[in-house]
């Protein structure tokens, strides 16, 4: 059964692939740039972590010690693709 809200047709069962934006960019094991607090740093992406629902990327910063590892939302605008 399909639910019709505001002309909009919901179904239970989608049948469609999801949009290239919810997909992750970036794969674990690759080197990225990561903004944090205006400058940017290399990082690597060193796993994935699910926060409330939401997947994460676990981020490493290259040449810093681990404890500044963060866990950033796959979509967020503070990933780059590393262009090196």
């Amino acid at each position: 059964m399909d639910l019709v809200l505001n002309n909009i047709q919901l179904s239970k069962n989608p049948t469609v692939a999801p949009d290239e934006e919810e997909r992750p960019r970036f794969e674990i094991g690759k080197m990225c740039i990561c903004r944090h607090k205006g400058r940017k740093y290399r990082a690597k992406i060193v796993g994935e972590r699910v926060v409330d629902g939401i997947l994460h990327f676990v981020v490493y910063y290259v040449e810093c010690n681990a404890r500044y590892d963060e866990v950033i939302p796959t979509d967020s605008p503070r990933l780059m693709k590393n262009n090196a």
